[in-house]
């Protein structure tokens, strides 16, 4: 599949045991939300769609757990403040493309490596969105001193918009500075700089990330904390106040190539953890050991429904109950209940949900 500082953010699965399975059929997508557990809080999400490709942010602290929903094309690249840099690639993303030459003069000609330029998708290592590390062009980019190798990417951030950038500095003292050139011919660099000290000393910054738009005139960072991204569309809300998030991820298939799903990811950046209990409801699911969890950043990942058939799949549901330890270190439990949403629309989940307390146990 397919958004921190490394320390926590790639944890090892940890064992699990299988709970004891109960039986039921899974929902459809023609089920009313809340069907098995109507005595639970419900809330709906709508958590992929081809027409607006977003980040839906979960707080289960909340009174509202939808804490936000962000569009995925704010950005062009995003470098977090150990110096991992990730482009907005991918279907969940706004489909930045990359090449990294070995050139490291950025005034050259390199028209004629266009066609090298292309999409890349992740498996780990990485932060932002569920990034996923396959592939990676910049991984390594960004050395333990802050300084960049000097070497010329290749990006294009829509088609005919292409630049060539190099990384000069990152982070050292605060200050970043960059070199981009338009178009893969052109010899006019504009370089970016800037400091970061707000950023890297931020321990509630939005996820520690550096977000770049090539695009602007002229091109330039955005430091997402408290920024409007996009009229009427919230800020990216601050890694201590979400716990699950709801994004568009590609996932690897047998046989090779990746398809497209709706997944569901940990703020393992604030070390949340989840466990997946199979065919077991929420009034069923009354404890859980802390140790069963796993602070994989795709725990849930897309196991909360099924799609069978071809081309036009069914979507189901899936029966199981989950169980998040959350950012303040309370546990919430949460099952799906239908994939459908206002007038039967698809790409939505409801779901019916439980916040306890740092026991680990639920009183209901």
């Amino acid at each position: 599949m397919y958004l921190f500082s490394q320390n926590t953010f790639w944890g090892a699965v940890i064992a699990a045991a299988t709970l004891a399975v109960l039986t039921g059929a899974c929902n459809t997508e023609a089920d009313p939300p809340g069907g098995s557990d109507p005595g639970y809080p419900q809330a709906v999400v709508r958590v992929d769609d081809t027409g607006a490709n977003r980040a839906v942010f979960i707080d289960f602290s909340a009174e509202n757990p939808i804490a936000a929903e962000v569009p995925h094309d704010f950005f062009d690249l995003a470098i977090d403040s150990n110096g991992h840099i990730i482009a907005n690639s991918g279907s969940y993303g706004s489909g930045v493309l990359v090449y990294k030459t070995n050139r490291t003069d950025i005034t050259e000609d390199l028209s004629t490596l266009a066609d090298r330029v292309k999409e890349y998708t992740f498996k780990e290592g990485t932060e932002l969105y569920g990034c996923q590390e396959r592939a990676n062009p910049f991984a390594g980019e960004i050395s333990p001193l802050a300084k960049g190798s000097g070497t010329v990417y290749l990006i294009e951030t829509a088609p005919g918009n292409r630049y060539k950038m190099t990384f000069n500095m990152f982070g050292m003292g605060g200050v970043y500075r960059f070199m981009v050139v338009k178009g893969l011919e052109g010899t006019e660099a504009t370089e970016i700089t800037g400091s970061l000290k707000g950023l890297i000393n931020d321990p509630e910054n939005t996820y520690g990330s550096l977000f770049l738009d090539l695009d602007a005139e002229p091109p330039g960072a955005l430091n997402t904390s408290g920024i409007q991204l996009v009229e009427g569309a919230p800020p990216i809300p601050v890694s201590r106040n979400w716990d699950l998030l709801c994004t568009r991820t590609d996932e690897p298939q047998e046989g090779g190539g990746l398809e497209r799903r709706s997944s569901i990811l940990l703020n393992t950046y604030r070390e949340v953890t989840a466990y997946t209990a199979p065919g077991v409801s929420l009034r069923d699911l009354l404890r859980v050991d802390a140790s069963l969890l796993s602070a994989e950043l795709d725990a849930i990942g897309c196991t909360w429904y099924s799609a069978e058939g071809s081309p036009s799949p069914v979507y189901q549901v899936q029966p199981n109950a989950y169980v998040v330890r959350t950012v303040e270190g309370n546990f919430a439990k949460f099952m799906s209940e239908s994939y459908t949403g206002p007038g039967g629309e698809g790409f939505y989940m409801a779901f019916s949900y439980f916040y306890g307390d740092a026991s680990g146990t639920f009183s209901r």
